[in-house]
């Protein structure tokens, strides 16, 4: 991520991140490279400069982790969002543990645990969800 980059050749600079993508692990994503705030491309102006200024006064604003494939109170481990994205990929268990570095029963556990915890009966229609959502942007 460049925020990485400027961030660290620039430490004094702040850094705000404005996508239209919900994508789920983009605020984290954004946070572990040191944005100041994160913000979607769908608020108004009036609150997109109110953002700017409050994070140049030091203030940070992130938006709340979108859910809309997983229930409220349950969140998927970095590994599980990984097994999805490359689900929504079309990659096969083998490929996916591979690209882990996981083996193929460790993924199908992960699998079985990802449709547990969001209530889906197929990973498939899950990643269709995820995909259609915006949820997960294959190929980030």
């Amino acid at each position: 991520m460049a925020a990485r980059l400027i961030k660290e050749e620039l430490p004094d600079v702040r850094v705000v991140v404005m996508t239209g993508l919900p994508e789920i692990t983009f605020v984290e994503r954004a946070r572990e490279a040191g944005v100041d705030s994160f913000v979607y491309k769908n608020v108004g102006t009036s609150e997109l400069l109110g953002i700017i200024r409050s994070t140049m006064e030091g203030y940070s604003t992130f938006p709340l982790a979108k859910r809309g494939i997983i229930p409220d109170g349950v969140e998927l481990t970095p590994v599980e969002i990984d097994i999805l994205r490359l689900v929504c990929e079309s990659k096969t268990r083998k490929e996916i543990a591979q690209e882990l570095y996981l083996s193929e029963g460790t993924v199908k556990r992960h699998i079985s645990e990802i449709l547990a915890k969001t209530g889906y009966d197929n990973i498939l229609r899950l990643a269709v969800h995820a995909v259609s959502n915006g949820l997960i942007v294959p190929g980030m």
